[in-house]
Parts: C-alpha cells; structure tokens; sequence
C-alpha cells in the first residue's frame, strides 16, 4: 500500500503525477496553479490511461490531467476519485491504495 501521491505507478519517469498541474483555461488569460489545492468536483475517464480532473480553488474551476502507465490501475484511480467527490485534494492525496 502507499499513498497515492507517492504511488510507484502514478510516477513517469521520475517525474510525479500526483497532483496534476491545474490549469484553469477561462477567463482570458489562462491560470495555472501547483499543488495539492482545492476541493475535487468532477472526474472523467479517458480510457485506457487517462483521466481528467475538475478542482475549484476560491471559486474558480481548474483542470488536470492524470496519465496512468497501466489500464487497470486508471480505471481503480478513477474510481476511487469518483468516491470523494467533494473533498479537498489534500486529503485525496492521503489515501492509501494497492
């Protein structure tokens, strides 16, 4: 088990994916923020490897990206994201997962 901000698979490269880089695209000019910030309100799945999420942070929405090496584990991200709907990033972060 590991946390998921750590989990070996949700690392590319060395570099990790969690949390995503958080762009917000509109209003004009574009926004990005770092970090484990917001609440999470929406998640969406691109199969096999992908999923796209929606933040808020001081009433502004954000997007991220998460990229998964492996089908399956996206799919069981994506899931659990689904479940905390509503929470704040951070504590999503905490979450220990296989």
């Amino acid at each position: 088990m590991a946390q998921l901000r750590t989990h070996p698979v949700l690392n590319n490269g060395g570099i990790p994916n969690w949390p995503p880089l958080w762009l917000r695209p509109h209003p004009p000019p574009p926004k990005v923020l770092e970090g484990e910030v917001g609440t999470l309100r929406d998640v969406q799945s691109h199969e096999p490897d992908q999923c796209f999420l929606t933040m808020e942070f001081d009433k502004e929405f954000y997007i991220g990206a998460l990229v998964v090496r492996e089908a399956a584990f996206c799919r069981q991200i994506y899931e659990l994201l689904r479940a905390h709907l509503g929470k704040p990033i951070k504590e999503i972060g905490d979450l220990d997962i296989e």
